[in-house]
């Protein structure tokens, strides 16, 4: 199940948040929904990420686990990335939090900084990535702007019954 909702990822009741990571660019540090959540847990990612043990490679999974279980996926260089490599992602996560036991999942859009994709197409990407990874976990889509809050629901729309 999936429900698009305007909210915070650092404001949920789930047992897991998601966000990702970019590999390179500018500081290779954890920004938008990914900082706020290393804000949370008191700079872990940033961490991670200085030490080497987190790059955004993608397909790479790193998770914390303090208050909250925490899920981080690598989505790669931003030349590469596209709604493919999003969803992907977003599966990887999802299998991840199942295989730990999570029940209720919350994530973001992703890749709509330097990834290039819009709010629709990004949702699009979620909703498609929920679809892989089997539906055996409830996911929260939080959007943080009011404005886009359409616009995620009507990608996820769009990605019902498409092909992945």
């Amino acid at each position: 199940m999936l429900e698009v909702k305007l909210g915070s990822i650092t404001h949920t009741d789930a047992d897991a948040l998601v966000v990702y990571l970019m590999e390179g660019g500018p500081g290779n540090h954890p920004v938008n929904a990914t900082n706020a959540v290393d804000v949370l847990l008191g700079g872990v990612l940033r961490r991670a990420v200085a030490a080497g043990t987190l790059a955004g490679r993608r397909g790479e999974v790193w998770t914390a686990q303090s208050q909250i279980l925490v899920i981080v996926v690598g989505l790669g260089a931003a030349e590469t990335f596209d709604e493919h490599v999003a969803a992907e992602a977003v599966a990887l996560s999802l299998k991840k939090a199942i295989g730990l036991e999570a029940r209720q999942v919350a994530t973001v859009t992703l890749g709509t900084g330097r990834g290039g994709l819009n709010v629709k197409a990004s949702a699009a990407a979620v909703a498609k990535g929920v679809r892989r990874a089997g539906g055996a976990v409830a996911v929260e889509l939080l959007v943080y702007d009011a404005e886009d809050l359409e616009a995620a629901r009507a990608g996820v729309a769009s990605a019902v019954g498409s092909e992945g």
